[in-house]
């Protein structure tokens, strides 16, 4: 995901991830200008391939990001009722709404960065 020198601002925003073909439910926890952290149950392995839905509440329709997950957080089933395991992903491609909107939260940066 991202590296440690990227700013990384937290967000929760309810997004669908649509991977090879299914949809599942999540919330995004974090974003940087190359990364989410998606916060979901969905079964989902390193390496694969995921389009994000997200709805942030600044813009009327849902943003679009294209993302490969770099790392999954696990938690045991006796903890799901506590806590939610979830997945980094890398963003491989985004639509100019998620940097408009990522420029709102890091103010900073340039869109596009």
């Amino acid at each position: 995901m991202a590296n440690e020198s990227e700013p990384r601002v937290a967000r929760r925003m309810p997004c669908n991830l649509t991977i090879t073909g299914r949809r599942h439910s999540g919330v995004i926890l974090n974003v940087s200008p190359r990364g989410l952290f998606v916060q979901t149950n969905a079964k989902i392995s390193p390496g694969e391939c995921v389009e994000i839905s997200l709805c942030a509440p600044t813009h009327p329709r849902a943003i679009e990001v294209s993302a490969t997950v770099v790392w999954r957080r696990l938690v045991p089933a006796q903890l799901v009722s506590v806590a939610q395991g979830g997945c980094g992903v890398r963003i491989q491609h985004a639509s100019e709404s998620f940097y408009e909107y990522l420029s709102t939260v890091l103010p900073t940066l340039a869109t596009g960065a």
